[in-house]
């Protein structure tokens, strides 16, 4: 994609879940942002950390981090 020569207000840098929730969320309340990407979308931290999307896998127990983690998949998926 070509960059239109405008000057955006936040750049993200990274096209994975991460970078593209807070884009999408950016976005939503006025902010023009840009995503910068050097590879394909999703292709690199968000393929390594896919198991974060199933953090009971990982889990040791119920923990204020697993708690966490379990309203943001469930928000993700929500996406």
């Amino acid at each position: 994609m070509r960059y239109n020569g405008s000057v955006p207000d936040v750049i993200v840098i990274g096209a994975g879940i991460v970078g593209l929730s807070a884009a999408r969320e950016l976005a939503q309340h006025g902010a023009r942002a840009v995503v910068v990407e050097r590879r394909r979308v999703g292709a690199e931290a968000s393929s390594a950390a896919a198991g974060m999307l199933a953090p009971q896998i990982h889990a040791e127990g119920r923990t204020p981090l697993l708690d966490l983690s379990l309203r943001a998949r469930d928000r993700h998926l929500r996406l």
